[in-house]
Parts: C-alpha cells; structure tokens; sequence
C-alpha cells in the first residue's frame, strides 16, 4: 500500500526515472518556481518591514527546520522543555498541532493534567504533554496570540515553539534549526520538486544549527562546511540516531531492543521519514519482511489494522515457505482468530484503558459538582469530632475545605493521566535456549484500606485502586463516617456510570470496631490490607490480620543543618517542614544543628517557629543557646507529634546526625541541608530511611509531588513498595514465558 506522500518521496528523490515521473517533475519543478516566488516576497514583507513582528515579555525559543519529513525535531523540543524546567525556569511549548481536527487555541496540558485528546490536539503536542508532565503544552496557528494569553494564565519565563523557523511573525531570542544529517536537504529544490520549505539562504537566521541522526550520514563534513559558508556565526550540534528501548501500546512498557534481534518482522507506520525507521529495525538484526507507510500524522481505524494483518500474513507467505511461515499464517487465519478478530482485540484493549481514564474523569467532575454536599457532611463530623474534643491536628486532617475538595479531584484527572499498569510486559529478555521471558503486571485483587481522620484518603485510594484494576473495600474512622459515605455515594455512582463493574468500590459504613477485626479474617477474599492512621491503629492491623499488610507506623522525620549549608535556605526548609501542616506523618518533628552553626542558626530559628506558636523541646547544648525552650527527654526523640512541637539537638557532626536518626527514626523521611555534594552522597548512602532528600522540605515526601498522581500510603517496609505508594505499587506481576518448542534437557 503506497501513500500520497510515499510517490512524493519518490519523485524528489529522483531515484527511480520514467516517462510518466520525468513528466511529473517537470510540472512540479514549475510549481516550484511559483512557491520560490512567493516565499521570496513573504521574506521580503518581513525583511522590508510591512509585515509587523511581534515581542512578547518572555524568552522564545524556536525548534524548526527547513525541510518537510521527520528530523527529530520533536524530542528535541521535549529535551530543551526539560532541560529547562531542571534550570528553575517556568516554561510553555507552544505547538502548531499538525493535522489535528480541534481549531484555534487549545490547552493539551496545563502541567497538571492532560485536557485534550490526540484528536483535538495533533498528535505530537498529545506526545510532548504527556512526556512534559508538568510543562504546559497548547497548540494553536497564532502563535502571537496564543504567547499572550498563556502569558497571562501561566507567567512563563520561556516559550518554546515547537516548528517555529517559518513563524517569523513573533521575534524569538534563539533560533535552532534541526537537520537529518542523512538527507540534508534533500534534491536541493524547494517545494514541491524538493523538500525545501525555504531557500537555504534563510539558514541565515539561525542561531543554532542541529544535525540528527550524524551516524548515518554520508559525508558530515560536506555538510558542515555548507552551512558554514551560509552562516559562519552559528554553532553546530550533533546528535545521533539510536533506539533505546521498544514501546508496547498503549501506555508501556519500554522493552528491550534485543528482542529484535533474529525475528521476522512486518512495519507499518505513518511517519515523515519511514525510510529511517526501516533502516533501524534492520539495524537491530530484524528480518524485515514487509512494510506498509501511511501518510505522516495519520490516525488508524480497526480497518487499516485489519489490512495491516493481511497484508503481514501475504508477506509472511511469500517470504518463507517453511513450517514456522506457514503456521504463522494459518494461526492469523484462523475463524477464532481472524485479522479482523486481532484488529478488534486491539481496539478492546485501547477502548477498556480509555474506559478506565473516564470513570476516573468523571469521578472528578462529580466531587467538584457536589462540592456544597461534601462540605455540609464534613461539616457534621467537625461538629462532633469538636464535640468529643479531638486536637487540632486531627480536627486540621479531618477538615474538607475547598482547596482540598478541588485537590481530590484534581488527584483524580492526575490518576487518569498515568500510564496504565495492568498487563504491561516489562523486562522482557531472550534466554539462550530461544525462549522469551518477562513479568506481566495483573492487579492484586481486592483491597481493603483501613484508614482515620482524613476523608480525602477515599477519592486517593478508589482512583488508584480502580486504575491499577483493583476492587476496594474502605473502612474510615468513625470521626469521618458523614463524610466517606457522602464521597464513596459520589464516586461509586460515578464509577459504575462509566462502565466499571458493580460492587467494585465498597465501604463498611458502620462504625463498630469488629467491623476491622472481621474484614482482617477475610483470607481469601481480600487480598491485601493497607492502614493508614495512628501507630496503635496501625499495631492492631498487625497483630490481628491473617492477610498480608503494607504499613508504615509513625513519621518521625528528621532535618539536618549541617556547617556547610546556606543557613537562609536551612530556616526556610525547616519552618515549611513543621509548620505548613504540622498534622501529617511527613512533617518534621526532630531538628538536628550542627554545633559550628548552633550558635548563629538557632536564635533566628527558633524566634520564627515560636511566632508561629511551635513548642521547642530541646537537648542540654540547645537549652544553653535558647535557656527558655524545654527540655527534651529520652521519649521525645522517637515521637511523632503530629502537632506543633518539636524536638531540637546539637550535634558535633554528620556521623553523630546519622546515627541518631537510624536510631531514633522510623525510616520514613529524613533530610540533610548542605552545600557538600560529598557530605549528601554519604547522608543518602547510610541513612536507612524510605525517602531521603538533600536541601528539601520532607513535606515532599508525596506520591503527587513524587508524580504517582496521588499515594495511597507510604510504605516503610523494605518488601514489595516502599516510600510513597502509587498506581504501580497496587500492582503484582506474573512470569511470562514465550517458547517455540523448548524443552527441558
């Protein structure tokens, strides 16, 4: 099957002659003199100053090219977007969105969710949302347009264009030009004789030149000395063209290249340069048996995969008679099995993980809708918890404002966003013996979360369970019953809406404590328990449950000050650790400061944690820099206050700092501040802890921050998951093995 753009290809070429392609030549290179016309006086316009160009009050930078076809430009703009973001600098990609069906301005991404589909955005804007989680990505024609209203919406310090060398109507600060190294410039002719978007002279106006895929070209320094002579001014980068892993749709896994290697294998693929994907499966030892080129950009329908198998089966018979050709063939023929059966199944499988994203989706917009109910149910269990006295940390866990009603189903579209776990093959590798080996990820089964006090935990722990295709038993405390059957109601009815099945997210809605001892006798119906509260909640789960349980008992966590630190940025991290939600078990709850900085760090320390009403429980060597804190006593050093309280010690060293926190912590989080890369290898290396962070706030500690959409606890243990638990996490796996006859010697 040929494509419009393959008899493009091979005209320009001028690979193969004919009357009939000489012919066609001709009439292009004709309208090729048309289009030099008119591109020459659009230049002009810009050059003589009638066209207008715009100056928008951020950095541009500009990833294009000069020639039609696949260049590698796209990961190029990912690699700069991240690159950027890792420098601190707040950054949009701005894409035109070629060949999608949606018009004018759309958000893909707003660096927290994805808002558009494939279709509405084009599908490499859809590719570089997804790989730039949190990136903003929007497309849109109007550049100019656009760069003001993302100005406005997101305050970026850079906008990167994505094909942005002919956009000449918005002046950018740098301009970088990507070019196949393997076919430069193709036949030299401009549109549509050639490949040429423009006359080489315009490489003028680059201020960076990128040459891909340098492995395969054929002579470099030809090429070099090219550009050279059209702008000696501007730097030449090279990249090569490797493949690093294989994908397996729709969301993963990466699987190992190797696996090409020996087997019969049939392409198809809608791309501007099939040429270079061809060339790279060879590479990598496949027998290519067939291949089949859709136009670029192009979307399948169950139809073209239908004629991808038959036209795979045709190919296979023709090119190997022998028994495994044939049996390939007569399996892809089979009534059970047809070419349209395969199609079909693929389609099923796309449809069942777009299926599981939209329960999710639609689980969000039903809390954002029924925010005033949520409120009202939650404001009945404040009253009582008030009533029967509780703290005012717990009463801080259990309270559901807006923010965090917004921030559940925002946790939720987060959810819906993450690759799917569930049946992705991953470490898939070649053993000697010709067989294939590899772990498929299947959902544990049945969960039961046992959990107190915060009632956001339900929205985290039915989206994470339902997208790793778990079912899940919920038990919250009885302080926040109102308020769990209010959100199970929401999201359950959500749920079954959109097609996932009944009985699939449950609550025990009685607030009788036998309720947790009969679901922890439950073996063999729930598969894993999962509590989350106080340490004697979390005791109790222990000592009674005859099913296995993921746990972590208390967060005792830690902050270092050590001598070399930027002491600005040690009292900022420190004040955000204890203060900003004092009431969580990521919280910092022990202090520990250098005896070389004590002096000068503690004072100013203290001065601000005591404005914000924390109570300083110091060792001997605090009490005699801040004589008015108390003193704390052997018990201190292993609480987990969940208020705010806190535990302060003098100490000598790093040595001295890492002991104690092996001793006296409970392996959750612990942070050094320091300006020693040394010093933070070694305080990584030796604490035994499930997070360990280096010049951070150990409020970090989050599955969301961690980009797991949202956690459904945090694992201390050091089996199965540990630190933050997300989608991948409730997942188990099985050995799949591929054979062709093996047998066992």
């Amino acid at each position: 099957m040929a494509s419009s753009e393959d008899l493009f290809r091979r005209v320009v070429s001028d690979r193969e002659n004919g009357f009939s392609l000489t012919l066609l030549r001709y009439l292009l290179w004709t309208c090729s003199l048309i289009y030099a016309l008119i591109i020459r006086l659009w230049l002009l316009g810009y050059q003589w100053k009638l066209f207008r160009r715009f100056c928008l009050p951020a950095r541009v930078i500009s990833v294009g090219n000069i020639t039609v076809g696949g260049t590698g430009k796209t990961p190029l703009v990912a690699f700069i977007a991240k690159l950027l973001k890792d420098r601190g600098k707040r950054v949009v990609v701005l894409s035109r969105g070629y060949r999608r069906k949606g018009k004018g301005m759309k958000i893909v991404s707003d660096g927290k969710r994805i808002l558009s589909s494939p279709q509405e955005a084009g599908d490499e804007p859809y590719l570089l949302a997804k790989s730039l989680r949190s990136i903003p990505v929007v497309v849109t024609k109007n550049r100019v347009e656009a760069g003001q209203l993302v100005l406005e919406r997101f305050a970026p310090e850079v906008l990167l264009l994505d094909d942005g060398f002919q956009h000449l109507k918005l002046k950018r600060d740098l301009d970088i030009v990507v070019i196949d190294a393997s076919n430069s410039f193709g036949n030299g002719y401009l549109l549509p004789r050639g490949i040429l978007r423009e006359p080489l002279s315009s490489l003028k106006r680059a201020h960076l030149f990128c040459l891909t895929r340098v492995n395969r070209a054929s002579d470099l320094r030809e090429l070099k000395n090219q550009l050279r002579a059209i702008n000696p001014e501007a730097p030449i980068v090279e990249c090569i063209h490797r493949p690093c892993f294989l994908w397996r749709l729709p969301d993963g896994p990466r699987v190992e290249v190797e696996q090409l290697s020996g087997r019969k294998i049939f392409a198809f693929s809608a791309l501007g340069n099939p040429e270079s994907f061809e060339k790279s499966l060879v590479e990598l030892g496949a027998e290519l048996v067939g291949t089949m080129r859709f136009r670029d950009h192009y979307r399948y329908s169950v139809d073209d995969l239908e004629r991808i198998f038959v036209h795979r089966n045709l190919q296979l018979r023709h090119r190997d008679s022998s028994a495994e050709g044939n049996e390939i063939s007569e399996r892809g023929n089979r009534p059970a099995l047809s070419n349209r059966g395969y199609a079909m199944q693929i389609e099923e499988y796309i449809a069942k993980m777009a299926q599981a994203a939209e329960a999710l989706l639609q689980m969000a917009a039903a809390i954002e809708s029924s925010a005033e109910l949520v409120r009202k149910q939650n404001g009945k269990d404040l009253e009582a918890a008030e009533q029967k006295g509780l703290s005012g940390a717990m009463l801080d866990r259990l309270r559901l404002t807006d923010k965090r009603i917004a921030g559940m189903a925002e946790g939720l579209r987060e959810i819906a966003a993450l690759p799917d776990p569930v049946e992705a093959l991953e470490e898939m590798v070649r053993r000697p013996s010709g067989i294939r080996v590899g772990k498929l990820r299947v959902p544990i089964g049945v969960i039961g979360i046992i959990y107190e006090s915060r009632p956001n935990v339900t929205a985290d722990a039915v989206g994470l369970c339902l997208k790793a295709g778990n079912a899940v038993i919920l038990r919250g405390g009885s302080e926040a019953i109102y308020s769990n059957i209010c959100l199970v109601k929401i999201l359950s009815d959500a749920a079954y809406s959109a097609g996932v099945p009944q009985g699939a997210v449950q609550l025990v809605e009685t607030t009788d404590r036998r309720a947790v001892a009969e679901m922890l006798k439950a073996e063999g119906l729930i598969d894993l328990i999962i509590p989350r509260g106080g340490k004697q909640l979390i005791k109790t789960v222990v000592e009674h449950s005859r099913i296995p349980v993921i746990k972590h008992y208390e967060g005792v966590c830690h902050i270092y000050v050590d001598d070399e630190a930027d002491l600005e940025m040690a009292q900022k991290l420190c004040f955000n650790a204890k203060v900003q939600r004092p009431g969580v078990c990521n919280a910092m709850e022990t202090l520990l400061v250098n005896a070389k900085v004590a002096k000068h760090f503690i004072p100013k320390m203290f001065e601000q944690l005591t404005k914000a009403g924390v109570e300083i429980r110091g060792c001997p060597r605090t009490k005699e820099i801040a004589p008015y804190v108390k003193e704390a006593t052997q018990e201190d050093w292993y609480t987990e206050y969940l208020d705010l309280i806190l535990s302060v010690r003098v100490v000598d060293n790093l040595e001295e700092a890492i002991a104690h926190i092996n001793q006296y912590g409970s392996a959750h989080t612990d942070a050094i501040v320091t300006g020693n890369y040394f010093k933070a290898q070694r305080f990584i290396a030796e604490v035994d802890s499930s997070s360990v962070m280096v010049n951070a706030s150990t409020r970090l500690s989050d599955g969301g921050v961690y980009g797991l959409g949202a956690e459904i606890g945090i694992s201390t243990d050091k089996l199965h998951a540990r630190g933050p638990m997300g989608v991948k996490d409730l997942t188990t796996y099985k050995w799949v093995v591929y054979g062709e006859g093996q047998i066992r010697q």
